[in-house]
């Protein structure tokens, strides 16, 4: 990753990611921006390099969906218009007083990517009935989809914001490239590993090219925090399938960061005795450092909202403590533990413990 090239102790680095702001900005125009703005570093980084964006495709078709919700409801916002709670297409047009002010490609790319009624689709492989969303039979040609979205000009009654330069779409390395295979990425850790490198994107894009961390946190917080999300249910999953000592509950709706980390903790307690005191020795710091930054990241959204929404459900803005962020911290302990996360399970296979 990234992380091995810097050092985060570097001042520059720490201005790099210290917040401006003094404030959160609870609006639809700023999580509208801020989710396309991210998009735009990841797409124009992807399309300079060989096949970068296609072992992303998942997280970015989420923050591509998630950015045409944001835009249908921060449209509305600007007009006054109610701000319903459901994240169906369908549904929101509904809320427009003239449907006309949308336009007509829009509404086609809503029908090209709109495979569930929330865009879960794009975060996890199950659904609410235990089968996969996706066979390999599905792909998006995310290349067409863009050329589509370029072509949409934003006027005074409805704004959309830039995420692409224009690019040749039917060039045969980039046409390639952004036909997203869906049914190809079907296992936990892989959708995690999709999320975490568009992470790295931006944070080097902050590093590397003087891109600004306020214009940034917002969805770099949220795909940081559904990569914990996933890596704690990947590792809770597994075990559950080879050991009675994580209780056969269904954690697969469970967001809390909280939740999902006392239950992974408690059954490494269950087995710290059974470990040989080198590995205990490092399993016992590891679990400190990832405590942490669990508990950080969980008391700044607890419930999987906060970075995806200016409100909560009944329209209350999401205050978020920005000036108690400290990213620096936050991305050593990301990298740090991340082997803890990816690695304990197989450690314990290895050595006999499960």
């Amino acid at each position: 990753m990234l992380f091995k090239k810097f050092n985060f102790n570097d001042p520059f680095a720490i201005a790099a990611f210290k917040l401006k702001s003094k404030k959160h900005k609870e609006t639809w125009d700023e999580y509208y921006d801020s989710y396309c703005f991210a998009l735009y570093i990841i797409i124009e980084k992807g399309l300079k390099r060989n096949y970068a964006l296609n072992s992303k495709c998942k997280a970015i078709l989420f923050l591509f969906r998630h950015s045409l919700e944001l835009c249908l409801k921060s449209n509305l916002s600007k007009k006054g218009n109610e701000i319903i709670l459901s994240h169906n297409f369908e549904d929101i047009f509904k809320s427009f007083t003239d449907k006309a002010v949308i336009p007509t490609n829009f509404l086609t790319m809503t029908d090209q990517i709109d495979f569930d009624e929330d865009g879960s689709c794009f975060r996890y492989h199950l659904n609410k009935d235990k089968r996969p969303y996706f066979n390999y039979s599905n792909k998006v040609e995310f290349g067409t989809i863009l050329n589509s979205y370029l072509n949409i000009d934003s006027i005074h009654t409805f704004k959309i914001n830039k995420i692409s330069e224009p690019h040749t779409f039917d060039d045969n390395r980039i046409r390639w490239d952004l036909t997203f295979h869906l049914g190809e990425a079907n296992q936990i850790g892989q959708i995690r590993t999709q999320y975490d490198e568009c992470v790295e994107f931006l944070i080097e894009a902050i590093l590397l090219n003087n891109r600004e961390i306020d214009k940034l946190y917002i969805p770099l917080l949220f795909l940081i925090r559904h990569s914990l999300e996933l890596a704690l249910k990947g590792n809770i999953f597994e075990v559950q399938k080879i050991s009675s000592l994580i209780k056969s509950k269904d954690y697969s709706g469970e967001h809390s960061l909280s939740t999902l980390f006392n239950c992974y903790l408690d059954f490494l307690n269950k087995v710290e005795n059974q470990i040989h005191s080198e590995l205990k020795t490092q399993l016992t710091e590891f679990k400190e450092q990832y405590r942490i930054l669990n508990e950080t990241v969980h008391q700044l959204d607890n419930n999987s909202r906060f970075f995806r929404y200016p409100t909560d459900k009944k329209g209350n803005a999401h205050h978020v403590p920005i000036t108690n962020i400290n990213f620096i911290q936050l991305l050593e302990l990301y990298y740090f533990t991340d082997p803890f996360i990816t690695f304990t399970n197989d450690v314990l296979i290895d050595d006999g413990v499960l």
